[in-house]
């Protein structure tokens, strides 16, 4: 374990200090502030299967870590508890916390992969059948594969691992397309979440023997709409977390929605650090709906249209969702959207053709009673059950 590193400051003499902020003033004027010891966290079952929100509530890098730790540990708790069940362990790893869409995904592996150990993690633990790593991209786990040396694709952590793509191979962020494709062939398998994946790596032909095209599931408490509103003010939804650099879009709501009248549209934002765009929608007249109003499923259902704003995508989940509720969809030209909207006047470019389409859709109701039957039928075959029998045939390839 390294040592904790005690952090040295020169203090402006701008700067007030108290007495307790100080541990010693040596005759150089450089002094150490005091450090608190990293907190101890208990893992609760509902921290276990969510704890992203929670982690981001954490301050300080020891506290992170130490958190993280404290996660792995509960991890290796379960682990011993699967041994004794005698049936094959999947252990799904995630190099850091894991919430929002992926907990759900947790849950549906958990209810449907029955005969099946699903145990998540933080870093592999020895011993698994099966290795399912959720951010292939991770320096992590590219550490662990150059640490094996050459003969890395006959170690379990390779030859029994899967890399999971669910992230576009446009967004060079995130996918690191290119360090993952120099290994890829190395591991047991690798499974797509979108078309847009899996073609451009079989493209690529850096794939090992076992590619599949899987595509996520949808919930089974979504039910379709009957009706479409006829009359009143036309529902936007925007489903979506924000991260650092914009990628889902969410700076382009405000510009659409400055070109929108009050009268005429209201919004509904399901994600869990909004406020700050919430706000700036509510100042410009907009009456704008959030998760604090109501059930999360009920406003989500209240829906007319989703918008998909994001730069790249993997499918992404609002999109099946909002078919399957029977809403109608606007995306741009991401993830799994040209797939399932190729055919309709819905894959756009410009904030202007966003208007245009809601505009649109405002004094012609038919198309959202249209397009509840039509989103309906393309996403009827994408359940969570579908999706976890294609995840276990390729796990029992590896077993």
């Amino acid at each position: 374990m390294k040592k904790k590193i005690m952090r040295k400051n020169i203090v402006s003499p701008f700067i007030r200090m108290t007495k307790k902020d100080i541990i010693r003033i040596p005759t150089n004027g450089i002094i150490s502030r005091k450090t608190e010891p990293p907190k101890k966290y208990v893992i609760t079952d509902d921290l276990y299967l969510n704890n992203e929100s929670f982690y981001h509530s954490i301050r300080g890098h020891g506290n992170h870590q130490a958190f993280l730790d404290s996660l792995q540990k509960r991890s290796i708790e379960e682990y011993n508890k699967a041994v004794k069940l005698k049936q094959p362990i999947i252990n799904m790893v995630f190099f850091g916390h894991w919430g929002w869409a992926f907990s759900e995904i947790l849950s549906q592996y958990k209810k449907y992969a029955l005969g099946y150990s699903i145990i998540q993690s933080v870093k592999p633990i020895p011993g698994c059948d099966v290795y399912q790593y959720w951010r292939g991209a991770s320096n992590d786990l590219n550490e662990i594969y150059n640490s094996l040396g050459p003969s890395n694709h006959t170690h379990n952590f390779i030859a029994k691992g899967i890399d999971m793509f669910h992230d576009s191979p446009n967004d060079a962020k995130r996918s690191k397309i290119g360090i993952r494709m120099k290994r890829l062939r190395s591991f047991g398998g690798s499974f797509c979440t979108s078309m847009e994946q899996y073609e451009f790596l079989k493209n690529q032909k850096s794939v090992g023997k076992y590619h599949e095209y899987i595509p996520l599931g949808i919930r089974e408490d979504i039910v379709t709409k009957s009706i479409h509103n006829s009359n009143s003010k036309i529902k936007i939804g925007f489903i979506a977390r924000s991260y650092y650099d914009g990628v889902k879009g969410e700076y382009r709501l405000f510009n659409i929605a400055t070109k929108l009248d009050p009268s005429k549209f209201e919004f509904i934002i399901l994600s869990p650090n909004l406020d700050s765009l919430v706000s700036k929608i509510r100042g410009l007249g907009f009456n704008v709906f959030t998760k604090n109003h109501t059930n999360f499923m009920s406003l989500y259902s209240m829906i007319d249209v989703t918008l998909i704003l994001s730069k790249y995508e993997g499918t992404p989940l609002p999109l099946i969702e909002s078919m399957k509720f029977g809403h109608t969809v606007l995306s741009t030209k991401v993830g799994e959207a040209p797939l399932l909207l190729n055919d309709t006047p819905y894959i756009l470019s410009t904030d202007d053709e966003f208007v245009r389409a809601l505009n649109k859709i405002n004094k012609d109701r038919n198309i959202l009673k249209e397009n509840i039957k039509i989103n309906r039928k393309k996403v009827h075959d994408r359940t969570w059950s579908t999706f976890v029998n294609r995840s276990i045939k390729l796990w029992e390839r590896l077993l």
